[in-house]
Parts: structure tokens; C-alpha cells; sequence
């Protein structure tokens, strides 16, 4: 899982359109997975209530098959 809390888009949830810049610093979270040697996307995730200068993403923790995903400012509950 990689954080990346600068990441524009306004997409909530899970899979949402990753292509617009509408709610800057919002941040995200993407899920990789590997085959051999090659990695792919798998998910991509965003809060629930995604707003611009939440910084979703800025601390990330991935254990067995649990991931959480957080953000300055605001609670949020796991993602899981």
C-alpha cells in the first residue's frame, strides 16, 4: 500500500475516478499487488467524506489482510 496525501482527485470510496484535480491535497491510497515481477494496481481508495487539504493517505499500515488509512484533521473509521 503506498500513501500519497498530495493526490487531487474527489473521488470517495473505493475504485473512484482517479482523473480529475477537484479537491486539492485531498489525498489517496493505492493498493498494489505482485505477480513474479510485476506489480499492479489493485485498489484505490479515498475517504468516505474526501476534502480538499485532508491529506487521506499521510499515514498508511498494512497488516495481513487489514489496511488503514489516515488523514490530518478529522476521524476516520478503518478502512477494512
Amino acid at each position: 500500500m503506498v500513501g500519497a496525501d498530495d493526490e487531487s482527485s474527489d473521488a470517495t470510496g473505493v475504485n473512484g475516478a482517479q482523473g480529475n484535480n477537484n479537491a486539492s491535497y485531498s489525498g489517496a491510497a493505492y493498493v498494489f499487488t505482485r505477480s513474479g515481477t510485476i506489480w499492479s494496481q489493485q485498489s484505490y481508495l479515498k475517504a468516505s467524506n474526501t476534502g480538499a487539504n485532508d491529506n487521506f493517505g499521510m499515514a498508511v499500515s498494512l497488516s495481513g489482510e487489514s489496511l488503514v488509512s489516515g488523514r490530518m484533521r478529522k476521524l476516520v473509521m478503518p478502512l477494512a
